[in-house]
């Protein structure tokens, strides 16, 4: 039995759906792969580890998808998908990966211009061949040549669900080391971006060089980037960077706020602290000295969490999602920070699975106050 998780599962139904729009095949047997990955995004428990009768009890699924569900388990694809893919040129499949695309159009571009790669369907977006095909037009190609720019930038970087895997994976472990008090994933991560440059772990210790010396020696990593007394860089098997960061337990929370923010956000909030009088890094927040024109620090204010370190400044709790610099520091000052959505308040376990866990992921809420850029 293979551990292949629901979305590697999810994504081979979707792409196999996508092959056989590409090939003409009957539209409802392509609709039924539509449907069967819509229903199976909203399943929380594992789906290679149900059996065919649990399988069955999810609404919709029906036995062709189940057989399916039960193949990709136990082999990691599908016999049926790997025959329509190698059909199909590789570089075709890439263009799916564009938004506006989809396989119709993917195919006609395939059969009308000979487009088989990105950097084809790029060229010929920059010189305005897209436009003159039925169904695409002057938005559309432009549309596309924004898909192709964020394909290329996200192409080193991962999708968040599978940087959250391998983070969680290796939190757990770090905090399973006798030495280490806590530790949590910060950065991107923690903010809930859509792709993941890479990890960033925070912890606190009672012997810091022997966490990073147990760290670099863990199964998941493949090469060592570089390693010190109270920090480490690896790169993970899952081909994704992580760096480690021993911390002072009184500096933990600075550290986090430090580590979680936004570039920009950390800009604002530390130019908002000096106004108060304050300076603040991944340290703590002190008091600058009086009459100081360096900014000479003084007694340090907070550090411990990011809780006192916002109180100290006069400011709500702002969460991790927020803190990107579009205004919730101002709303944080107001008291008019919005409330965030939880996966609790949009997904409902089904019957069939009345004990499945629910993920504490938060979003802001659309209607107090969040305008996408900034806050009402």
């Amino acid at each position: 039995m293979s551990e292949i998780g629901n979305a590697e599962i999810i994504k081979i139904l979707s792409l196999m759906g996508q092959f056989l729009d590409i090939k003409d095949a009957n539209r409802f047997r392509v609709r039924a792969y539509e449907r069967a990955v819509q229903i199976l995004a909203g399943v929380t428990q594992k789906l290679s580890e149900m059996s065919a009768e649990e399988l069955k009890t999810i609404p919709g699924i029906g036995s062709s998808m189940i057989a399916h569900i039960r193949e990709i388990a136990e082999n990691g694809t599908l016999g049926e998908f790997e025959k329509l893919k190698r059909q199909i040129p590789s570089g075709v499949l890439k263009l799916l990966e564009i938004q506006g695309m989809g396989p119709k159009r993917a195919k006609l571009l395939w059969e009308t211009l000979k487009i088989d790669s990105l950097e084809h369907l790029k060229k010929a977006a920059q010189e305005g061949k897209l436009r003159e095909l039925p169904g695409f037009g002057e938005k559309l190609e432009a549309k596309i040549l924004k898909g192709i720019a964020f394909a290329q930038a996200a192409a080193n970087r991962a999708l968040l669900w599978d940087a959250k895997g391998a983070a969680d994976e290796l939190v757990k472990t770090v905090k399973s080391l006798p030495q280490v008090i806590q530790a949590v994933a910060a950065g991107s991560l923690r903010r809930g971006k859509e792709t993941i440059g890479d990890l960033d772990i925070l912890c606190t210790a009672t012997d810091g060089a022997q966490v990073i010396e147990r760290f670099t020696k863990l199964p998941q990593i493949e090469r060592v980037l570089a390693a010190g007394e109270t920090k480490a860089a690896v790169w993970l098997n899952s081909q994704i960077q992580c760096d480690l960061r021993v911390v002072a337990p009184d500096s933990f929370g600075a550290a986090l706020l430090y580590f979680t923010g936004s570039k920009d956000h950390n800009i604002t909030l530390r130019e908002y602290a000096l106004k108060l009088g304050y300076s603040i890094n991944e340290y703590g927040l002190f008091k600058i000295k009086p009459g100081s024109e360096t900014k000479e620090l003084g007694k340090k204010i907070a550090g411990k969490t990011e809780e006192e370190i916002f109180k100290a400044l006069g400011l709500d709790w702002i969460a991790p999602e927020l803190r990107e610099n579009r205004g919730e520091i101002e709303a944080a000052r107001a008291g008019r920070l919005p409330k965030l959505i939880e996966y609790r308040g949009i997904f409902t376990p089904t019957r069939a699975f009345p004990t499945a866990p629910i993920p504490s992921k938060k979003w802001p809420t659309p209607d107090l106050g969040w305008a996408g850029n900034g806050f009402l």
